[in-house]
């Protein structure tokens, strides 16, 4: 569930993070990004989540980051 002013962001990641996606509260856009996300191999999992919080720090609304592996 996302309120009003939250926005989320896809950063698929693997050695290196791909494309991201938003920010962005466009369902259907978040819908697609999430569809498009493949395995490769390999992971850079700290660079992503660093990379991911930077681009949230100055998001306003609710900030997580869900990490799927």
């Amino acid at each position: 569930y996302m309120r009003p002013k939250d926005r989320m962001i896809i950063a698929p990641f693997s050695k290196r993070i791909d494309s991201i996606t938003g920010p962005t509260n466009d369902v259907g856009t978040i819908n697609e990004a999430v569809r498009n996300v493949r395995p490769l191999g390999g992971t850079a999992i700290l660079d992503a989540l660093l990379q991911t919080a930077r681009a949230l720090q100055d998001a306003e609304g609710r900030r997580a980051i869900v990490l799927v592996t």
